[in-house]
């Protein structure tokens, strides 16, 4: 059996729709122009990787099904239940009732759809909003204004108890007064789950190009700790668990299929660009969808590279996803499972980032303190192993 498809355990199960209406000014996934006949194929040969997998698995349990981009939503309710439908004919769903996500955009959703989606199987929506004043939204690149979004969340609410709001800060030009007005109509609303990303500036990007002719500039730090601590505070008052450096979620509506990740844990990536991980090896899909496409008609499995991952890359990777997490690294956990212990490998380390206050340690775990999220890279860099 070929090692990247060696999954011992249930596993969540990530699908990749690399289609956008249009390309947003910070995006670098991979994603394509719509066009129904290519996307037509895609999904055909989507739903033949999904047998060809089911044909070679040792362990055939999924645990969470999440359709990511790209914009899913730009996929018809008919599509969506095909490839449900597919992935239940040939995996073993753990249980009826398994977190089911669809990534959104407000603009490509409507009534019909959004009912449509949930009758097909769909059970969760992350909504890309991104902000609530529509000068951010154009300058992010996004076709949607906020009176899109406030409807298209009003007919969500009718129908999925389960939703995510999308929200971006520390955008260039973006003012402390801005973001708070964001961030307090975010709440208002009394989403279940929001997601708060800081933006990151990609290479490749446009804004990327922008920052580079200086034609834009990046908010200064302070600001950004300003308004990511702001938002922290606010969040936690109004009921909101911060469990993971940018998720905040209402009581038992965490994100199952993001930590999945989080907790290192396998899943199996489909589609172009898509990745997958087995608990000890990391394997790469093709990006460019015509080869992928040549690939799975040819019945091959359309995987660009596979990473065998050394004892060293697990445990810096466990500690990079776990320590993203509020509980942090279940200290017993960290010795069961790498068969040493957490002090042995980074007691100077962790020591120093103690007296620096950025981490703290009790008998069972270690966590990042308030500082350390606000320096989260900086800490997690501190347990790279070389």
């Amino acid at each position: 059996m070929i090692n990247f498809l060696n999954y011992k355990e249930p596993f969540g199960l990530y699908i990749h729709i690399p289609f956008c209406k249009n390309k947003c000014n910070y995006c670098d996934f991979y994603s394509l122009k719509t066009c129904k006949n290519l996307m037509d194929k895609y999904i055909d040969n989507l739903k033949e990787e999904i047998k060809l997998y089911s044909n070679n698995l040792d362990v055939h349990k999924i645990k969470t099904i999440y359709f990511g981009g790209g914009t899913p939503s730009t996929l018809s309710s008919k599509s969506i239940k095909e490839i449900l439908k597919t992935i239940t004919r040939n995996f073993v769903v753990i249980n009826k009732e398994i977190e089911t996500t669809i990534e959104a955009n407000p603009e490509s959703l409507d009534k019909n759809k959004i009912i449509s989606y949930k009758q097909a199987g769909i059970n969760r929506i992350s909504l890309g909003v991104q902000s609530f004043i529509d000068k951010e939204l154009d300058f992010l690149g996004r076709i949607h204004d906020v009176e899109d979004s406030l409807n298209t969340i009003e007919i969500i609410k009718n129908y999925f108890d389960n939703y995510s709001l999308d929200l971006i800060f520390a955008i260039p030009g973006q003012t402390f007064k801005k973001f708070k007005q964001s961030l307090q109509q975010a709440i208002k609303i009394n989403p279940p789950h929001i997601s708060l990303y800081n933006l990151q500036i990609e290479e490749e990007t446009p804004l990327y190009k922008k920052l580079n002719k200086n034609e834009i500039e990046r908010i200064s730090e302070d600001l950004d700790y300003k308004m990511y601590n702001y938002a922290i505070k606010q969040l936690t008052t109004n009921n909101y668990n911060q469990y993971e450096i940018s998720n905040f979620a209402k009581k038992g509506y965490e994100s199952k299929h993001n930590l999945t990740y989080w907790n290192y844990k396998p899943y199996l990536g489909l589609g172009p660009s898509a990745h997958g991980f087995n608990g000890s090896n990391r394997y790469y899909n093709i990006q460019d969808i015509k080869s992928y496409n040549k690939e799975i008609s040819n019945c091959n499995f359309p995987v660009e590279k596979i990473v065998k991952l050394s004892k060293k890359e697990l445990i810096t990777e466990r500690m990079i996803m776990g320590l993203r997490l509020n509980k942090g690294i279940n200290i017993k956990e960290f010795k069961n499972r790498f068969g040493i212990s957490i002090f042995d490998l980074y007691g100077n380390k962790i020591n120093k980032l103690k007296k620096e206050n950025l981490i703290k340690e009790d008998n069972e775990k270690i966590t990042m303190t308030k500082k350390g999220l606000n320096l989260g890279n900086l800490v997690l860099a501190e347990f790279l192993l070389e």
